[in-house]
């Protein structure tokens, strides 16, 4: 279908393959730009966190009313979720980056660009980010699995009823 082809690790490494320099370089220049931000965050979150750990620490938590543990315990989730989200965005954009680094290399003169190499390593750099697949089975075999870093908490397999074992 239309919504399967528009995420599959083919048509997603064609469209980033098919952009120009520019594209690439632009988008390359905004994800920098983003992952420096990103990473002062995340140095600025851990210093409120150590700061609010060495606060509740020498104040203590004998005889201090419950409900101002409570709001420590809020405050602090608060900032570990927040710390979380901004780490997991910065992920995304080293990942972002890595791909565009991968597609940058047809652009770079006396480079030797190997289209297959490229087109293999950016399919298997999608494939990883996923946490459930479908495939075929005559697709199950394909080269591609064989390079990920991990398995999959799910695959479906359609035409199942074809294969002579399933496992």
């Amino acid at each position: 279908t239309r919504a399967a082809q528009a995420v599959s690790v083919e048509r997603r490494s064609e469209q980033l393959l098919a952009k120009s320099r520019d594209e690439i370089l632009g988008h390359m220049h905004n994800l920098r730009l983003r992952e420096t931000q990103l990473s002062q965050d995340i140095a600025g979150l851990k210093r409120e966190l150590t700061a609010a750990a060495f606060a509740n620490r020498s104040q203590g938590s004998v005889g201090v009313d419950p409900d101002v543990l409570m709001v420590r315990d809020q405050t602090r989730d608060a900032l570990l979720q927040r710390l979380s989200a901004v780490v997991e965005a910065r992920d995304k954009d080293l990942v972002e980056m890595s791909r565009l680094l991968i597609v940058e290399g047809k652009f770079r003169a006396g480079n030797n660009f190997n289209l297959e190499e490229a087109r293999a390593s950016l399919e298997a750099s999608f494939a990883n980010e996923a946490e459930i697949v479908f495939t075929t089975v005559s697709s199950s075999g394909r080269k591609l699995f064989s390079r990920l870093t991990h398995g999959f908490d799910m695959v479906v397999i359609d035409e199942a009823a074809q294969a002579s074992e399933v496992g």
